[in-house]
């Protein structure tokens, strides 16, 4: 004990003392902030990626309804039949009673096979893009649900469904165009969203569906971005930027000049 009170006793044996303490301390600060930092991110994180989950999920459910929706109306027992005979009277009575299983569709029409040029004037105006959509339906049986422009500038969301004959061959396409006005209502998280996020389509030239949040979050790259199935569109997400904490700077602050 008299040894270390005559080590204590020499300026620089205290000094160094005291010197190595503040390091101890320094470091000990340091490595709570960074632990505590790592567990604040990580919950940010988590609750970013439930975010986007619970949306993107949310929008592929309705995605997959409507595509159910017009398969079961394209499978029609009658309908092969009915397109083939190419009565006017006998397909404009079936497609509005399409049309009464879509209240959201602007149109619903059936198309025959044979169309494969564009049509602006048709039972729903039918442009390049739409006519690949279609040509896609004839040969998978369905397309990507899309929203397409018409030269006359209005828009519409297209869903496409093949329907064959007995022998199987594609004789015709349900065509549904729903109203762009339930983009918005489809993307539409069930609470609050702080951060800001995109329903877009396109990858070359993207078009903004629908949006949630504060725009201003919208800088560089998105933090998530993620396709939605049976669609050419994908959920784009921008978090809140905040500032990271600098709690632990003051605490040295304080600390150090009482014990050093």
């Amino acid at each position: 004990m008299k040894g270390l009170a005559k080590l204590m006793g020499n300026p620089t044996i205290a000094t160094l003392v005291i010197f190595l303490s503040c390091l101890a301390i320094i470091a000990g600060f340091l490595w709570q902030n960074q632990h505590i930092s790592q567990q604040h991110q990580q919950a940010i994180e988590q609750k970013q990626r439930y975010i986007v989950g619970i949306i993107h999920s949310a929008v592929e459910d309705k995605i997959a309804a409507y595509s159910a929706q017009v398969a079961a109306a394209a499978k029609s027992p009658h309908l092969a039949t009915l397109i083939k005979r190419e009565d006017p009277r006998l397909i404009a009575s079936q497609e509005r009673a399409l049309k009464l299983v879509f209240p959201q569709a602007e149109q619903a029409c059936l198309i025959n096979a044979s169309v494969d040029e564009p049509d602006e004037d048709g039972c729903i105006p039918i442009t390049s893009a739409s006519l690949n959509s279609l040509r896609l339906a004839k040969k998978e049986g369905s397309a990507p649900i899309a929203v397409m422009q018409t030269e006359k500038e209005d828009a519409y969301l297209l869903l496409t469904r093949s329907t064959e004959d007995k022998q199987k061959r594609v004789v015709g396409i349900s065509a549904i165009a729903l109203s762009t006005e339930i983009l918005q209502t489809l993307f539409q998280p069930s609470y609050s969203v702080e951060d800001y996020i995109e329903l877009q389509q396109g990858s070359n030239t993207v078009t903004v569906l629908a949006s949630q949040g504060d725009r201003k979050w919208r800088q560089g790259q998105p933090l998530l971005n993620r396709a939605v199935a049976n669609s050419h569109w994908r959920i784009a997400y921008w978090p809140v930027k905040t500032k990271a904490s600098q709690s632990y700077l003051v605490a040295i602050g304080i600390v150090l000049p009482l014990l050093c």
